[in-house]
């Protein structure tokens, strides 16, 4: 569809740089809002859920959705609002599978002036890559994170480095339980033992990895599996194959995970 002068802008788009970790707290607007993460670690929680944003990646929330987002330091990211006029935006939060020209006309858009819905070359490109993104296909991987704070700060340090390797005496320590008490209430809360919850990480950080151009030996060496042999039985026991296998046959869509809480 095309947006007219009269109607504003179709959408808006700003680059930001955080040199120190930042928190946009809960907040919601009527436009839909794309956060593509240009460099660094970018996490969004909406409706008590997760989503880790890896670089590189387009990540779409749809307007009057309270959504916290946070950002580690030394992260750049573009965000992009889109006019809730528009028609077949996407319904639920997702990730968008943006080609490399899609990512600079956005990228583009966030040096046009205000007004550049008044200048008709201007208002036509934003409309060609309006009607180029709402035909982007949506796509997401999810599981469960736990709701007390203590799990949550274990959560985040698994999230950012899935190669993590401290054992549940180690981590209760940490927290200031003991090792029972801990295993007991990763369980409770999300049905999985601690190694379990612990390997769905690295499971999706080895998806992130691979999906973005890693080699298999990379992203083993990457999660601290000491062999590539380790890393495929790990991989292939979750999902059922080998890791080439896998992305074969999976190569139309992108996987990248969501965490859902309890």
């Amino acid at each position: 569809m095309d947006i007219s002068s009269k109607s504003g802008p179709c959408a808006r788009a700003i680059i930001l740089s955080r040199d120190k970790e930042h928190i946009k707290e809960e907040h919601s607007h009527p436009e839909g809002e794309l956060v593509l993460n240009l460099k660094g670690n970018i996490n969004c929680t909406v409706n008590n859920t997760l989503w880790v944003i890896p670089q590189h990646c387009a990540f779409f929330i749809p307007g009057n959705k309270p959504h916290q987002v946070k950002t580690a330091a030394h992260t750049d990211y573009c965000l992009a609002f889109v006019n809730p006029i528009i028609d077949g935006l996407p319904e639920k939060c997702g990730f968008l599978t943006l080609s490399p020209l899609l990512r600079e006309m956005i990228l583009h858009m966030a040096t046009m002036p205000e007004n550049y819905y008044e200048n008709d070359h201007d208002l036509h490109f934003a409309n060609v890559m309006i009607n180029t993104l709402i035909k982007m296909p949506v796509a997401s991987y999810s599981m469960s994170i736990p709701y007390s704070p203590k799990l949550k700060e274990i959560a985040d340090v698994l999230s950012s480095d899935p190669s993590d390797r401290k054992t549940v005496a180690e981590w209760a320590k940490t927290m200031g339980m003991s090792e029972r008490t801990l295993a007991r209430l990763v369980i409770n809360e999300t049905g999985l033992t601690f190694g379990q919850w612990r390997q769905q990480f690295q499971l999706f950080a080895a998806l992130r990895k691979l999906e973005t151009g890693s080699s298999i030996q990379q992203t083993a060496w990457d999660l601290g599996y000491e062999s590539v042999t380790a890393f495929i039985t790990m991989f292939k026991k979750h999902f059922g194959k080998p890791p080439r296998k896998y992305l074969a046959e999976h190569e139309d869509e992108i996987l990248y995970p969501s965490f859902h809480g309890i």
